[in-house]
């Protein structure tokens, strides 16, 4: 492994991270609102 293959092992491994995170920040955000809308409409009823 030279010295070439650091930059590109982080322009890899840094993007991948982010989306990883992305999504799970996304899909606990989705959760909530669900709980939320779920908690609202059964006020409602």
């Amino acid at each position: 492994m030279g010295f070439g293959a650091i930059p590109l092992f982080l322009f890899m491994i840094i993007p991948a991270a982010y989306i990883v995170w992305a999504s799970t920040t996304m899909i606990k955000l989705q959760r909530e609102k669900i709980e939320l809308l779920k908690s609202i409409d059964s006020k409602m009823n």
